[in-house]
């Protein structure tokens, strides 16, 4: 069934998320989990910008299930181990080097956080002293990690 308009389209993906009274709706999410292929064609035809959002997603997912079956080999090989050792088995799978993000310490409170591209910290909650999270954003967002002095 191809819709020969973008308002077809439209109107068909409206009457999918609300059917009517008496029958379930549906939401966004779940409407683009369960678009069927043919549709998502025709989408892209008068959508591309979604099109490209939906292969982006493709990618990712593919990424997300590679690094599962990574993660599942890596138990494998640690749970098959005799004797208990904190470092890891030679024959486990590192991570790939895009997936590890520079990490720096904050000024504020002084722990170890990952960084944004530009080289600062990123959002963090800050911490008291006793080491609960504050619930609230850390001083030391947005700042350069700390770095000791002739280090």
């Amino acid at each position: 069934m191809p819709f020969q308009t973008e308002d077809e389209l439209r109107r068909f993906l409206r009457l999918c998320l609300d059917p009517g009274p008496g029958r379930p709706t549906r939401s966004p999410e779940t409407l683009a989990r369960v678009l069927p292929a043919w549709m998502a064609d025709d989408l892209a035809q008068h959508a591309p910008a979604l099109a490209a959002l939906r292969a982006e997603l493709a990618r990712a997912e593919a990424a997300v299930t590679a690094a599962r079956a990574r993660f599942a080999e890596g138990l494998k090989v640690w749970i098959a181990q005799e004797t208990s050792t904190d470092e890891a088995p030679a024959e486990q799978p590192s991570p790939p080097q895009s997936a590890t993000q520079p990490r720096g310490e904050c000024p504020a409170c002084g722990l170890v956080y990952a960084m944004s591209r530009r080289g600062v910290l990123g959002f963090h909650h800050g911490m008291t002293p006793s080491g609960f999270s504050t619930g609230s954003r850390c001083d030391g967002v947005g700042l350069p990690p700390y770095q000791a002095v002739g280090a």
